[in-house]
C-alpha cells in the first residue's frame, strides 16, 4: 500500500512539474525561431554584400586582364595572317594555274563546236 501511494504521489509530483515546462516549451520554440530567422536574415545580407562587393571586383579584373590581353592577341592575330597570306597567295596562283590550260581548253572546244552554227546562221542572213 505505501509503495502504491508513493508511487501515485511520484506520479502526481511529476505532472506537476511537466505542466509549467510544457507551457514554457512553446515561448522556447518561439524565441528559437526567432532567433534562427533573424540569424538567417543577418547571414543572407551578409552573404548578398559580400557577393556583390566580390563581383565588382572580379568583373574589374577580368576587365583590365582582356584589355592587356586584347592587343596581344591582335598582333598574334596579325602575325598569323602575314604569315599565311603568301601561303594562300601561293596556293590560289597554283590553283589558277592548273585550271587555266583546262579552262582554255574548255573555251577551244565550246568555240570549235559553235564555229559552224554561227558561220551557217551568218550566211543564211546575208542571203536574206
Amino acid at each position: 500500500m505505501k509503495r502504491l501511494i508513493l508511487a501515485t504521489l511520484s506520479v502526481l509530483a511529476l505532472a506537476s512539474v511537466s505542466t509549467p515546462t510544457l507551457a514554457l516549451n512553446s515561448r522556447i520554440e518561439d524565441t528559437r525561431q526567432q532567433t534562427i530567422n533573424k540569424l538567417n536574415e543577418r547571414f543572407d545580407k551578409s552573404h548578398r554584400d559580400n557577393l556583390n562587393s566580390l563581383n565588382d571586383r572580379f568583373q574589374e579584373e577580368r576587365q583590365e586582364t582582356l584589355n592587356a590581353l586584347s592587343p596581344r592577341f591582335e598582333q598574334e592575330r596579325q602575325e598569323t595572317l602575314n604569315a599565311l597570306s603568301p601561303r594562300f597567295e601561293q596556293e590560289r596562283q597554283e590553283t589558277l594555274n592548273a585550271l587555266s590550260p583546262r579552262f582554255e581548253q574548255e573555251r577551244q572546244e565550246t568555240l570549235n563546236a559553235l564555229a559552224p552554227r554561227f558561220e551557217k546562221s551568218y550566211q543564211d542572213n546575208l542571203n536574206s
